[in-house]
């Protein structure tokens, strides 16, 4: 048989009462095991802490994997476009400077 109790303050400093109450209403059963509901909950989901804590943790690192790489390529991009159109006003102001294949695909 289970029995709970809601308390507004500490559920600890009421334990001795409601053994004398069960006690009283009860006599031929024993109380064996007092437990808090935090206990009872940290009990049942223990065994699922370690691997949500572990997916999460990997989770978060795929997460800035990804946003360094994103960066990576954008920082890239724009660099070879600044060089792409550097090269371009270059070669269009100074053709003798240009090489043989960007005449050829003009």
């Amino acid at each position: 048989m289970s029995v709970v109790v809601r308390t507004r303050t500490a559920p600890g400093t009421y334990t001795v009462l409601v053994k004398k109450a069960l006690a009283e209403f009860l006599p031929d059963r024993p109380v064996s095991t007092v437990e808090t509901m935090e206990d009872i909950v940290r009990d049942s989901t223990g065994s699922r802490r370690f691997p949500m804590l572990l997916l999460s943790g990997s989770a978060l690192f795929a997460l800035v994997l990804s946003a360094v790489g994103i960066a990576g390529v954008v920082s890239f991009s724009s660099r070879s476009v600044r060089a792409k159109s550097a090269f371009e006003w270059r070669s269009a102001r100074e053709p003798w400077t240009c090489c043989a294949w960007s005449w050829a695909k003009r």
